[in-house]
C-alpha cells in the first residue's frame, strides 16, 4: 500500500516537472488583428512561411519554443513622426526639442517643423525586419529623418519667408514636401508608406512683426481694391437693373399697346360679324317669307286648278251620255228663253230672222213659247 501510494506521488511530481519545464520552453504568442508578425527561429529569419508563404505571420494564437523560435510583432497602424532637430534637443526625447532651422532667401532664419503620418508596408515588412526590428524610434531616426531634412531644406531655402509663412505658399510647401516624400525611392525600398504631412513655420518675432504690417498692409489694399470692385459692381448692378426696369416698362407699354389694338381688332371683327350676322339673319327671314308665300301661293294654285279640274270633271260628268246631251240641249234652250223673256220684257220688237234663228236652234220649242205668253200676259 505504501509502496503504491508513492509511486503515485512520484508520478505527479514527474508529470507536475513536465509541465513547468514544457511551458518553460514553450509559449503561445497572440497576434492581434492590426498585427503582423516576422518569425525568427534558431537558424535565422524564416522568409517562406505564413499564409502568404512570404514569412510575414497574419493575425492568431501561434505555439512555438522558447529557445529556438521567437515572434516579432509590428503594429500595421498609423504612426506619427514630428520632425525634429535631434542635436538642437534639450531632453531625451528629440520631440522636446525645436524644428529645424533653415536660412530662406533674403538671410532670415526660419524655424520649420513636419508631423509626418505614416505606416509598415507590409510588402517590405521583411526588409523592414532586417533594418530596424521593429523600433519605431529607429525606423523614423533611420528611414525618415535624412529624406524629411533633405526636401525640407531644398524647399525652404530656395522660397522667401512671407511666401511659406502663411497663406497659399504654406500650403504649396506642404503639397510639394508630401509629394516628394511619398516618391521618394528610398524611403519606399526601406518599407515605409507616407500617407500625410502637416507643415508649420515659424520665423523671429521682429521679422513676423515685420511680416505682419505688410500682411496688414496688404490685406487693406485687397479690401480697397475688393470695395472698389464692389462699388464698380455695385453701380453696373443698379445700372443694369435700371436697364432692366426701362425695359419692363418698355415692354409693358408694347404689350399694353398690342392689347388695346388687339382688342379694337377684336371689337371691329365682333360689330362685323354681328352686322354679317344680322344681315345673313334678315336674307333667311327673307328667303323663309319669300318660300312661305311661294308656298301659300302654290298651294292656292293648286287648289284653285284642283278646284277647277273638279268642276271641269263634273261639268265633264254632267254632260256626258245620252243624258247629258239631252241636259245641254235643255239648258241651251233655256238660256234662249231668257235672252228671248228679255227682249219681250222690254218691249223690243224681235226681227223676224232673229226670231227664227232662237226657233230653229233650239230642238224643244216649248220653252220659248212658254216665255212668249209669259211676256204677253205681262203686256
Amino acid at each position: 500500500m505504501n509502496k503504491t501510494l508513492g509511486g503515485l506521488i512520484g508520478l505527479v511530481v514527474v508529470l507536475v516537472i513536465g509541465l513547468i519545464t514544457f511551458f518553460s520552453f514553450c509559449g503561445i504568442e497572440y497576434i492581434k488583428g492590426h498585427e503582423l508578425a516576422i518569425k525568427e527561429e534558431w537558424g535565422g529569419v524564416d522568409k517562406t512561411g505564413g499564409p502568404n508563404r512570404d514569412g510575414v505571420y497574419g493575425s492568431g494564437k501561434r505555439i512555438f519554443f522558447r529557445p529556438t523560435t521567437d515572434y516579432v510583432k509590428y503594429d500595421m497602424r498609423r504612426h506619427h513622426y514630428k520632425m525634429v532637430d535631434e542635436e538642437a534637443s534639450q531632453g531625451d526625447d528629440p520631440a522636446d526639442g525645436p524644428s529645424y532651422v533653415f536660412q530662406v532667401d533674403g538671410g532670415q532664419d526660419v524655424k520649420v517643423g513636419f508631423d509626418i503620418v505614416w505606416r509598415y508596408d507590409a510588402k517590405a515588412l521583411q526588409q523592414l525586419h532586417q533594418d530596424v526590428r521593429n523600433e519605431v524610434p529607429a525606423a523614423e531616426r533611420k528611414i525618415l529623418a535624412n529624406p524629411c531634412k533633405r526636401i525640407a531644406q531644398n524647399l525652404v531655402t530656395t522660397n522667401e519667408a512671407l511666401k511659406i509663412y502663411y497663406g497659399e505658399g504654406l500650403v504649396g510647401l506642404q503639397e510639394l514636401f508630401k509629394d516628394r516624400l511619398m516618391s521618394d525611392s528610398g524611403v519606399a525600398a526601406a518599407g515605409i508608406i507616407i500617407e500625410d504631412t502637416v507643415v508649420f513655420t515659424e520665423l523671429h518675432p521682429d521679422y513676423k512683426k515685420q511680416i505682419h504690417d505688410k500682411v496688414v498692409a496688404e490685406q487693406k489694399e485687397i479690401a480697397q481694391a475688393q470695395l472698389e470692385k464692389a462699388n464698380i459692381a455695385e453701380s453696373k448692378a443698379a445700372k443694369a437693373f435700371a436697364e432692366i426696369d426701362k425695359n419692363k416698362r418698355v415692354i409693358a407699354a408694347e404689350a399694353a399697346k398690342q392689347e388695346k389694338v388687339l382688342a379694337a381688332e377684336a371689337e371691329n371683327e365682333r360689330t362685323i360679324l354681328a352686322a354679317q350676322a344680322e344681315q345673313q339673319k334678315r336674307v333667311l327671314e327673307a328667303e323663309g317669307e319669300r318660300d312661305a308665300m311661294i308656298a301659300q301661293a302654290k298651294g292656292i294654285e293648286a287648289k284653285k286648278l284642283a278646284e277647277a279640274k273638279g268642276e271641269e270633271a263634273l261639268k265633264l260628268a254632267m254632260y256626258d251620255g245620252v243624258a247629258g246631251e239631252r241636259r245641254a240641249a235643255v239648258e241651251k234652250v233655256g238660256l234662249q228663253a231668257e235672252k228671248l223673256k228679255g227682249m219681250l220684257q222690254g218691249n223690243q220688237v224681235i226681227p223676224e230672222k232673229a226670231f227664227m234663228a232662237l226657233m230653229n236652234s233650239a230642238t224643244d220649242v216649248t220653252p220659248i213659247l212658254d216665255v212668249a205668253a209669259a211676256a204677253a200676259d205681262t203686256q
